[in-house]
């Protein structure tokens, strides 16, 4: 089947068109042969039915006069001249009379067959034969069966078969009666010593014709066979005819035209030549279109190269980094700034050395993305690091081909080192402005101590004192110290510049952590604390002080909101949900106005007083959190806000920012 398609495919057009016509009206032809045969055969047999009908209701007809008109007046005759006669064979015995007939047809028609049968014959050579019998008990079965006719294969020739039933008559009892009722002359032709026991009415046999339908058949083949080759020797000559005159009007400037089009394709001639047209038809206005297009076809290539130079001259003047990447990491297509840092070996591009399988979780190789991208067949985006200290923010988008199949990537790198620096600073800057707002709450809880202990001092030295008392004034001395020195130590880790530094900690206790910095804060405004940690939680992987900054900005922003408000508690939740870890910062304030929450995680948006709020806290705090792969919201009304901070659980969720 496929070598027969690939030949098909490489005829010419008017090859193709001559085979499928020839095809088609071949299949006309034999399916009007065909149509032709039967009706013949048809016809045929209705002529053949014809036939033996005629042949049939002569030979009754004949039967019938011996039986009503020559038998009664014979045996009148006999009686009359009263002759010892009293039974003719040659004149009264229908059956030997249309036997004897038939026999004379059958000297001109020999094909043709007339025979009259019984299970009981007064002549045996009427016996039936083995068609016959089945053909009587038929009629046995069926008393109401009159004729019963079918195309049957004798000797293997084929014959149309007319059987009629031979029912017993009182005239017929006669002979075909008693032995002793029987003409003695019959009797003595054919003698017999027991009677037939027929009654008027029985079936006494059969009356059959067979007509042959050999030459009938043969003329009828002949017919539609000659009729099939002379159709299609006309159609051959009709074909080679079309096939000349298709291949002048049609096939010849398709010739041309595929000419033209191969010498365009192997750069013999320009896309803009012309094909002469010298004609005004259907394939003349083809010519004519391809003419059109071709011109059309040259100015797009030109508009084509034009754009491509634009583009290529917009493409090595973007300033980031950028190419197109093959999924074996070899770099097809790349602007200028993407060579000068594959050159200067700067920042995560395809030439640097990568073993996907030797690479961190945190800050994956470009190998590693470049399969993640593959796998997931979504654009990847990371921020990776450098040794050298600087901070890219890399991004891998999938090239897909028909079958959806990821065949390329799009890698595209920005530089964020100068932007990474300004959050840091951004951050620090924060953090002093957070310690400078709790500069009161701390240097009273640094106060607090520090009398004690000078108290404690001034016993020692002004006042004697048993050995217990003196060890129980030193106790109370270095226990101030040691508040005093856990709460710069609090203050300082909160302070100091980190990188990010990923580790398991304790949800409770870097809660703890900060709560111990808005401790004499909460005293002072009378403001209810309300904490509620799930139990069990999970060590969650993540930079302490970092989140421990975002916490502290939510809760100074809650106690803040409620500067105001009659009920004053402050609600700390956290909790697992979905593989995630939530912290809620909860206030009673009176929620924030639509117009400040579409700006609220803006830098440098600020509704506090000059000199309260820099207007970088809830910037920084969301920086940091997405950071970490989470996200920050909030959701407000006039009963209060709660910002809400969801955080991956698991450590490879998270990257360097």
């Amino acid at each position: 089947m496929k070598n027969l398609k690939n030949f098909l495919n490489n005829l010419s057009l008017s090859t193709k068109f001559t085979l499928y016509l020839l095809c088609v009206i071949s299949l006309f032809c034999f399916l009007f042969s065909t149509l032709l045969y039967y009706f013949l055969k048809n016809k045929m047999l209705e002529e053949a039915r014809r036939e033996s009908e005629i042949l049939i209701t002569q030979i009754d007809a004949l039967g019938d006069y011996v039986k009503e008109e020559l038998r009664p007046s014979l045996f009148k005759f006999f009686k009359e001249v009263n002759l010892k006669e009293d039974f003719i064979l040659e004149a009264m015995s229908t059956t030997h009379i249309r036997t004897k007939v038939m026999q004379r047809f059958k000297a001109k028609f020999n094909d043709y067959e007339y025979k009259r049968v019984s299970l009981k014959p007064i002549n045996p050579n009427h016996l039936p034969n083995e068609l016959e019998r089945k053909l009587l008990a038929i009629f046995n079965q069926d008393k109401n069966l009159k004729r019963w006719e079918n195309i049957i294969e004798i000797n293997k020739e084929k014959y149309l078969v007319v059987v009629k039933p031979i029912i017993t008559e009182k005239e017929c009892l006669i002979c075909h009666g008693r032995v002793k009722d029987a003409p003695k002359n019959l009797l003595k032709i054919y003698p017999r010593k027991e009677d037939f026991n027929w009654k008027p009415g029985d079936l006494m046999g059969l009356e059959a014709v067979y007509i042959p339908l050999k030459t009938w058949l043969w003329e009828i083949k002949h017919i539609a066979l000659t009729t099939f080759i002379s159709g299609m020797l006309t159609i051959i000559l009709l074909l080679v005819t079309i096939e000349g005159v298709f291949w002048a009007i049609v096939g010849k400037p398709i010739k041309r035209l595929t000419i033209h089009f191969r010498d365009i394709i192997s750069g013999k001639a320009p896309l803009n030549q012309k094909i002469e047209v010298e004609r005004k038809d259907e394939i003349g206005e083809l010519l004519q279109s391809f003419n059109q297009l071709a011109n059309h076809l040259f100015e797009a290539q030109e508009a084509i190269k034009t754009y491509a130079q634009t583009l290529q001259t917009i493409f090595n003047h973007i300033t980031d980094p950028l190419a197109l990447v093959n999924l074996n990491c070899t770099i097809e297509v790349s602007n200028k700034a993407y060579q000068e840092w594959i050159n200067q070996k700067k920042g995560p591009v395809f030439n640097m050395e990568c073993n996907p399988l030797q690479s961190d979780e945190i800050r994956p190789c470009l190998v590693a993305l470049l399969k993640k991208v593959m796998e997931t067949k979504q654009p990847v985006s990371e921020h990776l690091s450098s040794p050298e200290g600087g901070y890219y923010y890399t991004h891998l988008y999938p090239v897909f081909d028909e079958k959806g199949k990821v065949v390329k990537v799009v890698h595209y790198v920005e530089d964020v080192t100068e932007k990474k620096k300004i959050e840091e600073q951004m951050a620090i800057t924060e953090k002093l402005a957070a310690i400078g707002q709790l500069a009161a709450g701390i240097a009273h809880e640094i106060n607090n101590p520090l009398g004690g202990i000078i108290l404690c001092v001034n016993n020692l030295f002004k006042t004697s004192m048993d050995e217990q008392t003196r060890n129980q004034h030193i106790e109370l001395i270095n226990q101030g110290l040691s508040r005093i020195q856990n709460i710069l130590k609090v203050l300082l880790d909160f302070s100091k510049k980190t990188e990010l530094e990923l580790k398991a900690c304790e949800v409770k206790n870097l809660i703890e952590n900060v709560l111990k910095l808005i401790s004499y804060y909460l005293k002072e405004k009378s403001i209810k604390l309300i904490l509620e940690l799930e139990e069990n939680l999970k060590p969650v992987y993540l930079d302490a002080n970092k989140i421990e900054q975002v916490l502290l900005n939510l809760l100074l922003n809650a106690i803040d909101a409620m500067e105001h408000s009659g009920t004053k508690i402050l609600t700390i939740r956290a909790y697992m949900k979905e593989n995630k870890m939530i912290f809620e910062v909860s206030d009673t304030g009176t929620g924030i106005p639509d117009h400040i929450a579409k700006k609220i995680f803006e830098p440098f948006f600020t509704t506090k007083p000059l000199g309260k709020g820099t207007g970088l806290g809830l910037f920084i705090s969301k920086s940091i959190v997405e950071q970490h792969g989470g996200k920050i919201w909030f959701y407000t009304s006039e009963k209060g806000t709660t910002f809400v901070v969801e955080l991956p659980l698991e450590k490879e969720k998270v990257y360097e920012g």
